[in-house]
């Protein structure tokens, strides 16, 4: 058996809009290092909601996907949105990872 898992620990974000899914990946890349700051939702300064919509609404409005490597593996993020709205993305976002928190 392996001492490594052979290619990226995928993990879905999910909950309700504002829980603070998009922060917490914010977080968990900046404390990887994978990102030079810690960016936020509500200064339009995150990684995760990049897209005009998402930077308009305050919130997520589509899957957003982030990786980084801590301690030797890599783990990809799958920030679904909390929208009832987009509840279809989230659905999606969790049938494609390995863990959803």
């Amino acid at each position: 058996m392996p001492d490594r898992v052979q290619g990226a620990r995928t993990i879905a974000l999910v909950g309700p809009g504002g829980a603070g899914k998009t922060s917490l990946a914010e977080a968990l890349l900046f404390a990887a290092g994978a990102s030079g700051r810690q960016g936020s939702v509500a200064n339009g300064t995150s990684v995760g909601d990049g897209s005009p919509e998402a930077r308009a609404r305050g919130g997520s409005t589509e899957l957003n996907l982030m990786h980084y490597d801590y301690m030797g593996d890599r783990y990809a993020l799958i920030d679904c949105p909390g929208s009832v709205g987009f509840a279809a993305d989230g659905a999606l976002g969790m049938a494609a990872a390995d863990l959803a928190l």
